[in-house]
This record gives structure tokens, C-alpha cells and sequence, in this order.
């Protein structure tokens, strides 16, 4: 259903592929087929036909890549590249227009900041990335590029509804010429959710202003706002459900829980061409994000023991040059990066006894370099090289009684062996101890290679030394004294582009030092430093075939074998992952896509035994979508549209820790319609 990498035809197959599909999200521009990389594309086109009601969802369907999924929406999803577990949320990095997503702590990527209606593209990149984008990039990058092309004034509603009391209203005004463009994309949405407490409302609201002041400057500002209420339905037991004494639509115990979100940010990118050889740009990023957490209570009651409230600001600048010589053999890109966080945490409110609270500053500085080669057509070699100083300082602060103080009250307690005096309502003073403080250097390399064997056949090369710093929650709620990792990687693979077949087959093969896990515990769980290395090796084959300019079959198939030195393997990670697509022109303006996504068994997410709970066993997912488009005078379209999700109703999960479970979606069914003025 998806078009990957091999959507991306050479000039004999350009009559499949309409527009030019470029990589942006690597060192320096290329077009995605000549990247010495496994990596897939989904354009907007995809998007539309692939029926999919989040981003996780649309993403799941790629080769290596799964989806882990608490609630079933897209905002307690996580993404996984190449298995790496419990902890994909800080090993895969994900981007807006080069932004990063990622949240400095366990939080991850909320993916319900992003409106699949706003993408113009993906760009999804496996393997380390770590020489342009630091820490977080050690598996992969999902590059998410927003519609802000110069097309003629437009004007866009898009309503669905379905299942679940789901519906989404999208809005969108674009207006652009040859100097500038300007575009407004406005968003709700509201669900209860396929399990019981499980509301999700938002609203969204995404500016994009972009002109160009001369032949040589260009100037972008972006602007995001996000607003959300939510709630946690829990995890529930698979033998409960199994013998019938739950449903698996009812929430836990907890089921009471809730929160909202607030997360805001803004871009200002300066581009000038000091010369036709040479580009500087300039990027300053800051975003705020707030999340409230109730736990067993809601919104409107007042038990402040219960509440989690996390703050984080963060500001990042970035100054890169770009060069490349009068033959375009050589190119050159580097960077300075300064990114500073800060962060804070409440745990059971802000002004009661015993209350804890983590502050915490985070700042990293880091230059890069990469240079690309190109001696001839045929051969092309990328060298790159990353240094990285991260600093980390927080503290714990806690109310707590002064029991020294003359203004508690203080009354005798009668006992058998005497009376003694106790201590209440006492003043409350703030304790205030560093839990942890750390300087890291880092160092990243990267050499990659690409070789035209003929004008169809391309053949490539890399190896990187990649590393990944511990985040906030690992470190304050875990363990302090943990160490960065760090990994050795290969990979090669094959490109082939014919007229009716595109084919893209590659192989890795890394090994993690230190390596980062995670077991779920008692509240927070516990992070640790594996012993020894963790040895993943696999595979990934895309594929596309052709059968005429109506008709095509795409195929995404992965395995990762992910094991520690004693041979067990990493949890919550499949041996193989595939997808098999049809989309089928029916009609000029009747389209429908067809799809069966399979994921193979994994171990509890607490099993690094692999022996101590049941496996998480294999599901297939088939997923339909049929769209109409009608014109009905020359300057409206009309689009309608139904998708079927979970066609056959597979009764599954993606996530479990020692015998509990969270239950995903069984069949839903969606429907639309949209109206381009």
C-alpha cells in the first residue's frame, strides 16, 4: 500500500512518479535512490490512499519498522527502527521540516502533534545518523516535510468521522507567487477511544510563512500550537480477557487517570547564498511543552498527591555551510550546533509535604563536517565526522516537615512506658540535593559509498560509529550513573530501478557497547548498561512491481536477529515484519488500496529470559481504502473516501509487561470527505 523507496523511479519508470522525490534529511541533498542508505518514501498521495488514522499506524508498514502502541491512538505510540526495544522512543529521532520531535525525557514523540493531513512527504532512513543529528539518531530518522510548496491559492476542508465517536475536522489556506508563500492549517479532533477512558480532543494550528528578499536570501518562520486532553485506559491481564471475566475494551484500575498537553513551537531559518558555490544558513528553534498527569483522578477533582506535571523549554540554534565546487564533484557541509533544555517534574503537586520535585539543565554543543566526493557519475563517497560535548546537572527537591521548628504543635502521646511528645502542622522547608551531574564527549564517524553499476543498478556501502546519551527520566528516575552508548555499524545493499521493477535489498550488521535497556518495575521501572555487546543483525527488501499505469504491488519485508552475548534475545522486538500492498487506478477518479501487514512474535517486555512469560504472539492486519474523486466545476474538487482497518478483526497487542497487556483496535471503519476550492 505504501510507496517506499522504490516509489522513487528512475527516468524509464518516470511515468509512474509524477513529482521529483529529493532527500533532505541526509548530510546533503540526493535523490533518495542514489542514497547509500536503506530508506523509504511516502508521499502525500500515499498517505491519502493508504487509509491509515495515525502516523504510527501509516509508518508500521514499512520493512523493520514496528509500532508500539498503549491506547491504540497516536499519541502513546512509539516507533521502533531495527529493534531496539523498550527504548525506540530515544533511539529513533524524528523530525518536522529538520526540527526535532523528540522529547528529552521518556516521553518520546507525541505523535498527535503531527496531522497526516499536513505531510507532504516522509523520509524514513534506517540506520545511524548520528554525524548530522547527535544523540537520538542511533537507529534511524523520520524526516516528516509539511506542505509548503508555491502552488496557486488554495483552499482545503477535509471532515472525517468513524467508529468510536472519531471525527476530524482540517482546514488549510495557502496563497504563494514567485517571491513568497503563506499558508495556515488549522485541526480538531475528538475520539473516545476503542477502550473505555481512552478521550482523545486536540486542536492544532501549523503557520508557515516563507519569502525570498532577493536572488540571495531567503527567509522561513513556522509556527506550531497544540492543545490536548486525554486519557490512560491501562493494562489489563490477556488470561482475564481470555476467560471472558473482562472485555478487552475496559480500562484497568487506573482507568480514572488523565492529563492534557500544551506544546508549542517556532522556527526562524535565515538562508543566503554568500555565493553560487556557497550557502550559510541560519536556524533558531525554541519549543515549550507541558504535560499534567492525574493519576486515578480527573482534571476537575483536586487530590494534588496524585498529579505529575513535567515543563521542559528548550532553545537550539544551528549555523551550517554548504559547499561545493564549479564541477559538483566535491561538496562540503558542516555545522555548529548549541542546544540548551531545561526541564522540570512534580510529583504530587507543587506545594504539599513530601512532594518531589526534579529540575534539571541539559546543554550540548557539537560541530560536524561531511564531505562528498563524486570522481565520476558512477562513484560517489560521504566521510563525516561528528564531535559532541553534552553537559547534565539535577537536582531533587522535596517539601518536608522542620520538626525543629517552635511554631509546630506539639501534644504528648500516652504510652505503657511514658508519655513523648509529637511534632504536627510544622512549617514545610525545601530539601535541595544534586542526584546527578555528568560531562560527556562524544565522537561520531560515518563513511559511506555508492556505486552505478549500470544505469539502473546502484550498489552501496557505509559503516558509522554511532552513540546515544541517557535522557532525563533514565537518569533522575532510574539510575544516575549511567554511561552514553555507543555502536559499530555496517550495511550494503543493492538498488535496482527498471521501467516496471523497483527493487531495494539491504543488509546490517552493528554492535552496541553499553547499551541502554529497559525493565519495567514498581512506578518508574529501572534503566541499565547491558554486559558485554548486543549483536543485531538483518535485512530489509522493498519492492514495487508495475503491471501497467493502473496497477502495482509494493512488498516490505524485514528481520532483525537482536541478541545479547549470551545468546538472548531484546524484548518487544519481532524476527520479521512485512507488508504486501495493491493500489489499483479502478477508474480515473475511483482508486482502492489494498493491504496485509504481518509482525512476528516478540518476548514480554520484561522477559530477557526469554522464558519467564508468554511470547506476544504474531498478528496480520488487513486494511482496505476506496476513494472517489469527482470535479465538479473547474475550480473544485470533491474527494470522498471509506477505510476498513483490521478488515478481519485480528484480536491483538504490541506491548506487554509480565502478564499484562494492552489491547489494540479490532476492525474500524472510517469515512470522509474532502473539498479543494
Amino acid at each position: 500500500m505504501l510507496a517506499s523507496i522504490n516509489s522513487v523511479a528512475n527516468e524509464n519508470a518516470s511515468k509512474h512518479n509524477s513529482i521529483e522525490e529529493i532527500i533532505v534529511s541526509g548530510l546533503l541533498p540526493e535523490p533518495i535512490h542514489r542514497l547509500a542508505s536503506s530508506a523509504s518514501l511516502i508521499t502525500a498521495e500515499d498517505i491519502a490512499r493508504s487509509g491509515a488514522n495515525s502516523l504510527p499506524e501509516l509508518l508500521s508498514q514499512l520493512a523493520n519498522v514496528t509500532l508500539k502502541s498503549y491506547s491504540g491512538n497516536a499519541k502513546s505510540s512509539s516507533i521502533d527502527i531495527r529493534g531496539s526495544g523498550a527504548t525506540s522512543v530515544s533511539n529513533v529521532l524524528v523530525l518536522v521540516d529538520g526540527v526535532k520531535m523528540n522529547a528529552s525525557d521518556l516521553s518520546g514523540v507525541d505523535f498527535s502533534l503531527i496531522n497526516l493531513q499536513h505531510i507532504e512527504h516522509i523520509e524514513v532512513i534506517r540506520g545511524g545518523n548520528t554525524v548530522r543529528y547527535g544523540s537520538g539518531a542511533s537507529h534511524g530518522i523520520i524526516n516528516i516535510i509539511t506542505r509548503n510548496k508555491n502552488t496557486e491559492n488554495a483552499r482545503l476542508i477535509q471532515v472525517s468521522a468513524g467508529q468510536h465517536d472519531d471525527y476530524r475536522i482540517t482546514t488549510s489556506i495557502q496563497k504563494s507567487d514567485y517571491k513568497q508563500h503563506f499558508s495556515i492549517d488549522a485541526s480538531i479532533a475528538e475520539s473516545a477511544g476503542y477502550r473505555q477512558h481512552n478521550q482523545l480532543d486536540q486542536q492544532d494550528l501549523l503557520f508557515n510563512y516563507r519569502t525570498r528578499l532577493n536572488t540571495h536570501d531567503q527567509f522561513n518562520f513556522n509556527s506550531r500550537l497544540h492543545r490536548d486532553t486525554f486519557e490512560h485506559p491501562g493494562a489489563l491481564s490477556p488470561s482475564a480477557i481470555d476467560n471472558g471475566s473482562i472485555d478487552r475494551k475496559t480500562g484497568s484500575v487506573v482507568a480514572g487517570s488523565e492529563g492534557k498537553t500544551r506544546d508549542d513551537a517556532q522556527l526562524f531559518n535565515y538562508q543566503k547564498h554568500l555565493h553560487p558555490q556557497l550557502l550559510l544558513s541560519g536556524r533558531l528553534h525554541f519549543r515549550e511543552r507541558e504535560n499534567h498527569y492525574i493519576f486515578g483522578e480527573t482534571l476537575k477533582q483536586t487530590a494534588k498527591a496524585n498529579r505529575d506535571r513535567i515543563e521542559q523549554r528548550t532553545l537550539a540554534t544551528e549555523l551550517l555551510l554548504q559547499w561545493h565546487s564549479q564541477n559538483e564533484q566535491v561538496f562540503i557541509f558542516s555545522g555548529i550546533i548549541d542546544e540548551n533544555n531545561d526541564y522540570s517534574r512534580s510529583q504530587g503537586g507543587q506545594d504539599i509535604e513530601n512532594s518531589n520535585h526534579y529540575l534539571g539543565k541539559l546543554t550540548s554543543e557539537a560541530e560536524f563536517i561531511s564531505f562528498r566526493l563524486k570522481p565520476s557519475d558512477k562513484i560517489m563517497f560521504d566521510i563525516g565526522y561528528r564531535h559532541d560535548r553534552s553537559e547534565n546537572q539535577f537536582k531533587h527537591q522535596q517539601l518536608i516537615a522542620d520538626e525543629q521548628s517552635n511554631q509546630c504543635d506539639t501534644y504528648l502521646i500516652e504510652s505503657a512506658i511514658g508519655n513523648y511528645p509529637n511534632k504536627i502542622n510544622c512549617p514545610l522547608i525545601k530539601s535541595d540535593r544534586t542526584i546527578a551531574k555528568h560531562l560527556w564527549r562524544n565522537e561520531a564517524l560515518e563513511f559511506r559509498s555508492l556505486f552505478a553499476l549500470n544505469h539502473q543498478l546502484n550498489a552501496y556501502f557505509s559503516l558509522s560509529k554511532t552513540f546515544r546519551n541517557p535522557n532525563v527520566d533514565e537518569l533522575i528516575l532510574s539510575a544516575p550513573d549511567l554511561s552514553p552508548q555507543t555502536a559499530d555499524r555496517y550495511e550494503t545493499g543493492i538498488k535496482f530501478y527498471g521501467e516496471r521493477l523497483n527493487i531495494d535489498v539491504g543488509f546490517f550488521d552493528f554492535k552496541t557497547h553499553h547499551e541502554i535497556l529497559f525493565r519495567s518495575g514498581i512506578e518508574h521501572g529501572v534503566n541499565f548498561n547491558a554486559m558485554g555487546l548486543i549483536k543485531r543483525t538483518g535485512a530489509e527488501l522493498q519492492g514495487r512491481i508495475f503491471i501497467d499505469s493502473n496497477m502495482d504491488f509494493t512488498v516490505d519485508l524485514g528481520y532483525t536477529d537482536v541478541v545479547t552475548e549470551d545468546d538472548k534475545r531484546i524484548p518487544l522486538v519481532p524476527f520479521w515484519t512485512s507488508s504486501i500492498g495493491a493500489n489499483w487506478q479502478i477508474k480515473p477518479s475511483t482508486h482502492l488500496s489494498i493491504s496485509a501487514n504481518y509482525t512476528g512474535q516478540r518476548f514480554d517486555g520484561n522477559d530477557f529470559n526469554n522464558n519467564s512469560f508468554p511470547v506476544i504472539d504474531s498478528h496480520t492486519i488487513f486494511n482496505a481504502t476506496l476513494h472517489v474523486q469527482y470535479k465538479l466545476v473547474s475550480s473544485e474538487n470533491i474527494g470522498l473516501y471509506i477505510s476498513i482497518n483490521n478488515l478481519f478483526n485480528a484480536d491483538y497487542y504490541d506491548i506487554a509487561y509480565s502478564h499484562t497487556v494492552y489491547p489494540a483496535p479490532l476492525r474500524t471503519i472510517m469515512g470522509g470527505v474532502s473539498i479543494e476550492l
